[in-house]
């Protein structure tokens, strides 16, 4: 699949390019490419970096991101520390700022980036713990500017069955693109207990 750059990544690129940036939280559903849009970042920004992904994680207690503090440390520094689906992780919003606020002092700093699928667990945490050190980047479904990019359509097509990237492999099989969008992206929101796991 051709890869599009999202249009929120130029406002990522603008907060890092600050000296002090607060903790930048990007919040937004599956699939519409959050994830491949940070790495796409990644691949360019340069602060060393520590990337991790909290999404199949066993144990999911604090440790674990004191343990992706540390590696983003051993990166240099300042360091960048990226964790993907951060609400999987049991007192996040608690350990980050507890981290955050350590080095406080500190001339040089890690910087923090987290990612997560789901509104309400973020935004409660965000909001009870690390109110005045974060900034909110949203990210929507995928407008028809960006979708055109990786998938030429018209303005009808987009409307029909515009905004998730990966259903456009599947325009020209309207069934499998119809079965795709139930099962990967509705079911699994409304009731993510029986959606299957792709």
């Amino acid at each position: 699949m051709k890869i599009a750059y999202r249009e929120f990544l130029y406002t990522l690129q603008k907060r890092f390019s600050e000296d002090a940036p607060l903790i930048q939280i990007i919040m937004g559903p599956r699939q519409v490419g959050k994830t491949t849009g940070v790495l796409q970042f990644l691949d360019t920004h340069q602060t060393p970096h520590h990337y991790a992904s909290a999404d199949n994680l066993l144990t999911t207690d604090s440790n674990w991101i004191l343990e992706q503090w540390q590696l983003a440390q051993q990166q240099g520094s300042p360091s960048l520390l990226v964790i993907d689906e951060i609400q999987k992780v049991e007192n996040w919003s608690e350990t980050i700022k507890q981290l955050w606020d350590a080095q406080s002092q500190k001339e040089k700093k890690t910087h923090v980036l987290l990612l997560g699928s789901s509104s309400l667990a973020l935004s409660q945490g965000a909001s009870e713990s690390l109110a005045g050190r974060f900034e909110l980047i949203p990210v929507y479904h995928w407008n028809y500017h960006e979708s055109n990019t990786l998938h030429p359509m018209s303005v009808d097509t987009y409307l029909k069955h515009g905004g998730y990237p990966k259903s456009y492999d599947y325009l020209n099989d309207i069934d499998r693109w119809t079965q795709y969008v139930k099962t990967s992206i509705i079911d699994s929101v409304i009731n993510p207990k029986n959606a299957v796991e792709i």
